[in-house]
Order: C-alpha cells, then structure tokens, then sequence
C-alpha cells in the first residue's frame, strides 16, 4: 500500500496503525518523522493512541490518537 504526502515526491510506502509496531519510524508531511514509542489500543480496538518521538520536537514523546485502520506513511 502506498500514499502521498505533500511536500514529497511520489508515494511513499505504508501500513494501517494497527499493524505498527514499536521502533518503526513513520513519516508525515514535507518528509517529517517520528518513531513509535509505545501502541496502546482502545478497548473496542477501533482507535489506538501511538506515543511518538520527534526529532525536531526536542525528542519528547507524546500521544496522538488515531483509527486503527488509517495508513501511515512509514520511512
């Protein structure tokens, strides 16, 4: 599966959320990436809140919520 971000060329590889897993490194917009820290599903399974770790972002990690069948660009 693949998708496009802005500011890159092309499409970039991807996977669903939930199929992350801890260590990968995902990619958004104009080529930012953030490693997964830690994946914690909800109780139904249809959300799951990724802990991520910037590089940019003085490499403090926070939380963002996310569908469990949305794709995510990964590097």
């Amino acid at each position: 599966m693949t998708i496009k971000l802005q500011g890159m060329y092309g499409q970039q590889k991807a996977k669903a959320v939930k199929e992350l897993a801890i260590g990968d490194t995902v990619m958004w917009n104009y080529g930012y990436t953030s490693k997964v820290v830690d994946l914690i599903p909800s109780k139904t399974g249809k959300m799951v809140d990724v802990i991520l770790q910037d590089s940019y972002n003085n490499g403090n990690p926070y939380p963002r919520r996310m569908g469990a069948n949305r794709l995510i660009a990964i590097a």
